[in-house]
């Protein structure tokens, strides 16, 4: 069972084992993946894909002022 909001966006075809998972938001960039794209970057299109995505949040980030994420006493 996947925590709240995540999506598990890759599974494995053997054994169903959950191979990468996502949260279901646009207001943050969350992947995880059980594999090295880095190890595979020159050869998988697949892990540029995620690099791509990321090096992409990553320029749009917008931090949030620091009054808005402290909580109010």
């Amino acid at each position: 069972m996947l925590g709240d909001n995540l999506v598990a966006s890759a599974v494995s075809g053997e054994d169903e084992v959950v191979e990468a998972i996502e949260l279901n938001s646009r207001e943050h960039f969350v992947v995880g993946v059980q594999w090295h794209p880095e190890r595979t970057y020159s050869t998988s299109a697949f892990s540029r894909r995620v690099f791509a995505d990321w090096v992409r949040a990553a320029e749009q980030f917008e931090p949030r002022r620091i009054e808005e994420s402290v909580a109010e006493k």
